[in-house]
């Protein structure tokens, strides 16, 4: 998943999924170091990967960081907003109302036609099935 994350950021850096694929990963990187330690090598590989990734600051603020950003996409705040309560089920509410009480004066129709479309592309996801 990392040599993904590497390639997409270089096709499309702002894309907003690749944020969402970035906070996965971390999250399951997390958990793999819980686990049991990594070979020196590998560790080392991951650990500059991984500060190119996030630059030494946590999921949340990075999270954080990404929505005040981009606070003018829906697309943008969608993926932040998933990410947000991927990072933590309590926040659910601050996330749906993330997206839902975004300024719909903003949005062209085109931009809805295309959210209709990458949201539909995206299909269902873990939370959804769970």
């Amino acid at each position: 998943m990392l040599q993904s994350i590497q390639r997409a950021r270089v096709v499309n850096k702002a894309h907003p999924e690749i944020h969402s694929c970035i906070i996965r990963f971390m999250k399951s990187l997390s958990s793999a170091f819980k686990q049991q330690p990594l070979n020196e090598h590998v560790q080392k590989v991951l650990d500059k990967a991984t500060e190119e990734l996030i630059c030494s600051k946590t999921l949340q603020q990075l999270n954080d960081e990404f929505i005040a950003k981009h606070n003018a996409s829906i697309l943008h705040l969608y993926e932040g907003a998933c990410s947000l309560y991927e990072l933590d089920s309590s926040k659910k509410d601050t996330a749906i109302n993330l997206v839902t009480s975004f300024n719909r004066n903003k949005i062209r129709l085109e931009v809805i036609f295309n959210f209709s479309q990458y949201r539909g592309a995206r299909g269902t996801t873990t939370r959804e099935r769970g």
